[in-house]
């Protein structure tokens, strides 16, 4: 529970309705009033952050900026 309290109140929500209450991924966009694509990067970072409390860890969401494969340089 302690983790859960120290999600995002908006992704606190999916992932309660998503693992909690067990609503697959279009009815949880449906209920909450946002795309599918939201509730599954929701759920992602969610319990990342859960596993992450589990562990030890703050619990806080830590997004990382990665470059997308199309940005990356080839080598020759």
């Amino acid at each position: 529970k302690e983790g859960i309290d120290k999600l995002p109140p908006k992704c606190r929500e999916i992932v309660i309705s998503h693992k909690v209450d067990g609503l697959t991924d279009r009815e949880a966009a449906e209920t909450l009033g946002v795309s599918v694509e939201t509730v599954r990067r929701q759920v992602k970072l969610g319990m990342k952050a859960l596993i992450n409390h589990m562990l030890g860890g703050s619990g806080k969401i830590v997004r990382k900026n990665y470059r997308r494969h199309s940005d990356r340089e080839t080598r020759p």
